[in-house]
């Protein structure tokens, strides 16, 4: 069988990028990008002199002026280029310069290594290296400019934080390290009192020139770098970093969160022998070794309110002191997460980016979820003490929550006549579909009852003892059971009013379509939300004001080559579910970048339509009614010149013996949009390919059947080659557990 062209499977995804298939390249642009003997090719020199170090390098001397070297390449209007270099050495360069397209790209921090960018080509045929920082000197080699031939990885995009249901089905935050620039301490995101930081300084844990040094300013009283990261009452936190002596032999970290009457909890790792010096009443400290000197240090505590605190991080054992000028040690990899345990350390950027590899709540494969826009209306969704109460407490439970951590509530009901939960901040827009959805697990209630006061209906009933729906007087309701018996229950309502009790639910007498609050009844709760939309989707958390999670979108693969696709014949296949059988269109394409020239397949309603246009004219279309497609679900869509063929979960659902295919050079990018960027689709992928052969009917059903293992065998192989297996959430255990 061929192998795609393209090849999108969930385990294989990066910061702001899903690995899609092999990226091919064209001749290099570039005369002498290596150096080896001279600067032969390179003209418009200034400062910059041929170096014997590292086998031939360009060293680049800005002590008095700007130094820089150019070159005339060979663009294409059009084309897409991929440009590299090597940092060799730095000695204070805060930012490279690169002259393409007309103007500057600034590289700040160009730390010893290899680095890449890539660009579509407008305007311009000048290629310019410079060093823009006056005073400082740098040293580059291994020059690259190449187009990119063949090229189909998806950018990915969300600008926001989601959750995700990880491989032992607890809720997790994506990505689960708070922290944002997480090995770059001197990035703007990090405050600095009485410290200055010298970025790339040290080789870190990883064997990168990342590790910083964070060095005390003379005099003051305070010296420390930190974050502001919110925390929620009741929940469990681990804060983390490596650190490595330098002057300073101690390394602390410490938090103002309101613990201990607003102090400042304090605990000390001594990076000589690796072992906890102090620690304060309010942590749990640890200290383990990382190699080469560094140390992976820690706290664990409990917040005591919801509120918005730091997080610390200096070089010495005490919370004020006079600092020493450039006294200081070296620090790599903070890490912030919920729980108690330390994690394994995720590096970061911005993290808004990071696709959501979702598995199934009782295991199996995972799937890459894209969802629309949803905010959670809520202003607290799991610290229900905010919440309005009527003849009930709400407390701490030690028991796990859907996230794993001991962050859930206690409902417990005082009398039996009148005993409810309600929020009553919200205002709705009449005539507008919202579905509330809670956690809840039984301690000794049985039934539960939740309404909105809004919708003019008595609400919907649930049995957690048999996780089966009870009276549903609204548009919809929906029980989902958890690990550790808990269940998601929703309900979908239209709104008849625009504010008031708009939320309440309750412990209610084991009666089903009862009102009557069950006296002593008990339940745990976690994880509310609201939102505008006829089904619940992930849970969005909530501690104080509403949240919006941005639509998950992924597109461009392709990057405006042609060679990646095949215009005359192909295979367009996909794995799918959507996340609901409404009337929004959910479309994946293979197109030129609009939605008048396209293979599409298009999900709406309840039908799947396979389809083949050319400037607005249906070549080919057939719809077909799925019997849920909200299951997952295999479609291949065979395009050649009047032959056409539809082929669904093994079977062939229609062929075609006419009409006409793409004229060459017409195909650019597969998107997760109708070719033009809108109609995204939404719900779960398993998996998307190209093929640039028309497939056998015998293929075809092989790969849409349930056993196409070897699907993923050539793409398996190409990712441990390039090593992306090590991407950030690209595992060989999450690969072969896929496989």
């Amino acid at each position: 069988m061929a192998t795609p062209s393209v090849l999108t499977v969930p385990s294989m995804y990066g910061d702001g990028i899903l690995y899609s298939g092999p990226t091919v390249f064209g001749s290099e642009l570039v005369t002498n990008g290596t150096f080896d003997t001279d600067l032969t090719g390179w003209n418009t020199i200034v400062n910059v002199t041929w170096s014997a170090n590292f086998g031939g390098s360009a060293f680049f001397d800005s002590s008095v002026a700007e130094s820089q070297c150019r070159q005339t390449l060979s663009y294409q209007v059009g084309k897409t280029y991929e440009v590299s270099w090597e940092v060799k050495e730095n000695n204070g360069c805060d930012f490279f310069r690169i002259y393409i397209n007309n103007a500057y790209t600034n590289i700040t921090n160009p730390y010893v290594g290899g680095h890449s960018l890539r660009f579509t080509h407008t305007v311009g045929s000048i290629f310019i290296l410079r060093n823009g920082k006056i005073g400082s000197d740098i040293t580059i080699d291994n020059v690259s400019v190449k187009e990119i031939t063949q090229g189909s990885d998806f950018d990915f995009t969300r600008a926001t934080t989601g959750t995700r249901i990880n491989e032992d089905g607890y809720i997790e935050d994506v990505p689960y390290n708070f922290i944002p620039y997480s090995q770059d301490i001197d990035n703007s995101d990090w405050d600095k009192v009485g410290i200055t930081v010298s970025a790339n300084e040290i080789i870190a844990p990883d064997n990168s020139l990342t590790g910083d040094k964070i060095n005390e300013n003379a005099g003051g009283t305070y010296h420390n770098v930190n974050h502001d990261d919110g925390v929620t009452n009741g929940t469990t936190y681990t804060a983390s970093a490596y650190f490595k002596a330098a002057e300073r032999t101690t390394a602390c970290i410490y938090e103002n969160l309101g613990i201990g009457g607003g102090s400042y909890p304090l605990s000390s790792f001594n990076l000589s022998n690796g072992t906890v010096d102090s620690q304060d009443s309010n942590h749990i400290a640890k200290i383990s070794s990382a190699g080469s000197g560094w140390y992976r240090c820690s706290i664990t505590f409990t917040a005591n309110a919801t509120r918005t605190g730091s997080i610390y991080y200096a070089p010495n054992n005490q919370l004020t002191y006079t600092g020493v000028l450039n006294s200081g040690v070296f620090m790599w990899g903070a890490q912030f997460v919920k729980g108690d345990k330390i994690k394994y350390y995720l590096p970061t950027t911005d993290r808004v980016n990071l696709p959501r590899l979702n598995y199934p709540v009782y295991g199996g494969c995972p799937s890459l979820l894209l969802e629309p826009q949803r905010q959670n209306r809520l202003d607290y969704s799991q610290d229900f003490s905010n919440w309005t109460k009527v003849n009930v407490t709400i407390g701490a439970s030690t028991e796990l929550s859907p996230e794993g951590i001991a962050n859930a509530n206690l409902f417990s009901n005082l009398n039996e006549t009148s005993a409810y939960l309600s929020n009553s901040t919200l205002t709705l827009t009449i005539g507008v579909t919202y579905t509330f959805s809670v956690f809840v697990k039984k301690v000794n209630t049985r039934w539960i009852r939740i309404a909105s006061v809004a919708s003019g209906t008595s609400g919907c009933w649930f049995d957690l003892d048999n996780g089966v729906l009870g009276t549903v007087n609204s548009e919809s309701a929906t029980i989902e059971k958890y690990p550790n018996n808990w269940y998601r229950i929703t309900n979908t309502f239209v709104a008849t009013a625009t504010s008031g009790s708009t939320i309440v639910f309750m412990g209610i007498s084991a009666n089903d379509n009862s009102t009557v609050a069950e006296l002593n009844g008990q339940f745990l709760i976690y994880g509310a939300q609201v939102e505008a939309g006829s089904y619940a989707t992930s849970l969005i958390h909530t501690s104080g004001a509403a949240v919006t999670r941005n639509e998950d979108k992924a597109f461009n693969a392709g990057l405006g080559t042609t060679d990646t696709f095949n215009d005359s014949e192909g295979v367009l296949y996909a794995e799918i579910s959507v996340l609901d059988t409404d009337s929004a269109n959910k479309i994946i394409t293979l197109s030129n970048g609009t939605n008048s020239t396209r293979v599409a397949i298009r999900c709406v309603n309840t039908l799947l339509i396979a389809q083949l246009r050319i400037s607005g004219s249906n070549q080919y279309e057939f719809a077909y009614t799925l019997p849920n497609m909200t299951d997952n679900f295999k479609i291949a869509i065979k395009y050649k010149v009047n032959d056409f063929s539809l082929y669904v979960n093994g079977s062939k659902l229609d062929s075609s013996n006419s009409g006409n295919v793409f004229s060459s050079g017409t195909l650019t990018e597969l998107a997760f949009d109708d070719g033009g960027g809108s109609s995204i689709f939404n719900g779960n992928v398993k998996a998307v390919a190209v093929y640039k052969t028309a497939l056998t009917d015998t293929e075809l059903a092989n790969l849409t059947s349930y056993n196409n293992h070897d699907l993923f065998i050539p793409y398996r192989s190409r990712m441990q080659m390039i090593s992306a297996d090590q991407e950030l959430q690209c595992t060989e255990h999450d690969i072969t557990r896929f496989l």
